[in-house]
């Protein structure tokens, strides 16, 4: 007989991120850590997730305490993307870290202070935009707005399992992945379609408006 098929339709991805990188990237001088990682964080994570960073960090990095929990957070988040990517083969060789979201299990009345249950991932169809309302001058130690909320029912995604753990010098990341089926195999392609489709959609408004002159 010959082997049988793995039974389910999942795939796993993994991967490793060394802490002490991510620390040296936010941490060049005592005095640049706020600013490096104003401008770090929007590339790794998507607007609900650094809410949640900044509900968790409320400090920012003004000690080495802080930089070194931030550096660890940062690394774990790093990993689970990366695992979550190399198992969505939609995601291509792009880092698409704007296309998958990393958010504790939690209530979403609760407040975030700390993360009291594990984290789990949502593959998105289409990259996360910002939000409208982003400042790009509000100051570093304010984070995001304390307004803003998330209708995760507002995108279409996959969930997943993610699994992040931490010693001393690495985070590491394991994620399990439903195979998704989407009829696009990258997020070029994705847009692509996306793109062609509002391109054949009828204008409801010059439609209207040709009608309206026809009528005259």
């Amino acid at each position: 007989m010959p082997p049988r098929a793995f039974p389910l339709s999942l795939r796993v991805g993994t991967d490793i991120c060394s802490i002490k990188r991510i620390r040296g990237i936010l941490q060049i001088s005592k005095n640049s850590s706020a600013r490096r990682l104003d401008r770090f964080l929007p590339k790794l994570l998507t607007w609900p997730e650094r809410q949640y960073f900044w509900n968790r960090f409320q400090s920012g990095p003004s000690t080495d305490d802080d930089i070194a929990a931030i550096s660890q957070f940062l690394a774990g988040r790093w990993a689970a993307k990366e695992a979550c990517r190399k198992a969505c083969e939609h995601l291509g060789t792009s880092n698409g870290f704007h296309s998958i979201i990393i958010l504790p299990v939690s209530p979403p009345d609760q407040r975030p202070d700390t993360e009291t249950s594990r984290p789990q991932g949502l593959i998105l169809r289409n990259k996360l935009p910002e939000r409208p309302t982003d400042d790009p001058k509000t100051r570093i130690a304010q984070g995001p707005p304390i307004d803003a909320t998330f209708d995760i029912e507002s995108v279409e995604g996959q969930f997943c399992e993610v699994s992040i753990s931490h010693d001393k010098s690495w985070a590491t990341a394991v994620a399990i992945v439903p195979m998704l089926d989407w009829p696009c195999n990258t997020m070029d392609e994705c847009e692509s379609m996306r793109v062609e489709a509002q391109r054949a959609a009828p204008d409801d408004q010059s439609t209207r408006t040709g009608h309206n002159r026809s009528d005259s």
